[in-house]
């Protein structure tokens, strides 16, 4: 009889166990895991919820075991309901998203939601969230940190509404805690190429702000120029030449302010990259005074696009260029290292300058472009200046 009641005690204990097992079990299956969703315990659960990727079904759920941690199978993301797709969210949720992120400071989702957030607001703007991400900088203690990451989420998203918050807070002056944060920003917004463009929508915002007689601390002057420089929007790139041109001021404190902003400009345009500036460019250089600064900054930038057609504005003016040219020339030549674009241009004979060094000179150019070619046929190297060939080296 004992081994009987010993034997229903341990039938009875395991029946238990196993009742408890499948509760378990059950509880668990209550969370809502969407298709097309594989395991994975490399993935925290909380990142996904706070992404907004998995939503429970309440808050009271227990901890799930990390071989149950799942992360979204990508062959499923494209094709499943839109809470999924990021692309389906309107700005205002992805903002919202944002916002818990950097409340619970969960710093490593950050960039994702910001990426997306970014995103979205390029293609679909929203003046709410604008509003709102600039209430955010106007609060009173904010945390610097908390500064940084919501003007950074700025120049990502790099659209007019994002500049007009960004130059806003530039008003502010170098007082502002966040003055020198800004600044930079302005910068990295202008030259924010999204969906591979230049963005000259930017440009009137710009031309505004430098336009604006008040602004006087070199730094924001410096970077006005900078930004307007990066985006190369022709009305822009003509305005800092303008500048350049400009009659000397008729005080000792009007002339300081005009300097800094000629020396913004002349710094400035040669960053120009954007090819819708090339004709704008080539006007200096139609100009008789060599040292004139808007004729030495439009070849600097002409020089450095290393394309065809700049270059080319370059070799027209040259060819009429009287023999001082010959010095602005050689330096812009030396900028282009494109071997095919050198070829190209190596088919305008000598004759075609009026003076005999400027001649010299594109005669040394287009020589060293056949020497840096006979080199490589016939050594397998690239030559140097000095006529030595140097064989590349890949080092994996």
């Amino acid at each position: 009889m004992a081994i009987k009641r010993l034997v229903a005690a341990v039938v009875g204990t395991a029946m238990l166990l196993a009742l408890s097992v499948c509760a378990w079990q059950q509880e668990n299956l209550n969370t809502q895991v969407p298709s097309g969703w594989v395991a994975d315990s490399t993935v925290p659960m909380d990142g996904y919820k706070q992404l907004g990727l998995l939503k429970a079904p309440n808050q009271a759920q227990v901890e799930l075991r990390p071989q149950q941690l799942l992360m979204p199978d990508p062959s499923s993301l494209s094709t499943k309901a839109p809470l999924h797709n990021p692309n389906s969210r309107s700005a205002q949720v992805l903002w919202r998203t944002w916002q818990k992120l950097l409340a619970q400071s969960q710093f490593q989702q950050i960039p994702l939601a910001g990426a997306m957030l970014a995103k979205r607001l390029q293609q679909r703007p929203d003046p709410i969230v604008y509003r709102q991400i600039k209430a955010w900088l106007a609060k009173p203690g904010l945390a610097a940190e908390k500064q940084a990451l919501l003007i950074d989420l700025l120049a990502d998203t790099a659209t007019p509404e994002a500049l007009a918050v960004l130059l806003s807070m530039a008003e502010q002056g170098p007082r502002s805690p966040t003055y020198f944060l800004v600044l930079p920003a302005i910068s990295r917004a202008a030259d924010n190429r999204w969906g591979g463009v230049f963005h000259k929508e930017l440009s009137p915002l710009l031309e505004l702000a430098w336009a604006n007689q008040e602004y006087r601390d070199p730094a924001l002057l410096t970077t006005l120029a900078t930004a307007i420089a990066k985006v190369g929007a022709p009305a822009g790139v003509d305005l800092l030449l303008q500048t350049l041109s400009a009659e000397d001021a008729k005080n000792g404190q009007e002339q300081d302010v005009l300097r800094s902003r000629q020396t913004a400009a002349f710094l400035a345009i040669p960053q120009i990259r954007n090819p819708d500036a090339v004709p704008v460019l080539s006007e200096p250089l139609q100009q008789k005074d060599l040292g004139a600064p808007a004729l030495q900054a439009s070849g600097d930038a002409l020089a450095a696009m290393g394309t065809l057609e700049a270059t080319q504005k370059i070799v027209d003016w040259a060819k009429d260029a009287p023999d001082e040219g010959a010095r602005n020339l050689d330096v812009w030549l030396a900028q282009i290292d494109d071997d095919s674009l050198v070829q190209r241009l190596a088919t305008e004979p000598v004759e075609s300058f009026q003076s005999h060094e400027v001649g010299a000179v594109w005669q040394k150019f287009t020589l060293q472009g056949s020497d840096q070619e006979q080199a490589v046929a016939t050594h397998g190297g690239v030559a140097d200046g000095r006529g030595e060939t140097k064989t590349s080296v890949l080092n994996w």
